[in-house]
């Protein structure tokens, strides 16, 4: 669960910051296990805790969530 005290402006920020990061300069990619039906990347956000990323074949953010 995202910090409560993040609107949803503050939580789609973090996820643009792990996005520019991580997925489009190919860092913290997760090994892709043969059910998963998207690319994972795994990031740390300005405040300091992780957000894995969900995209698909193109690049786009499927599913964006923290990562304890």
């Amino acid at each position: 669960m995202f910090p409560k005290n993040w609107d949803l402006i503050r939580i789609q920020q973090e996820i643009a910051y792990v996005y520019e990061k991580t997925v489009s300069k190919g860092v913290g990619k997760l090994t892709r296990n043969p059910n998963d039906l998207f690319n994972g990347f795994l990031g740390t956000s300005t405040s300091g805790f992780d957000i894995k990323i969900e995209v698909d074949d193109l690049g786009n953010i499927m599913n964006a969530y923290p990562k304890n």
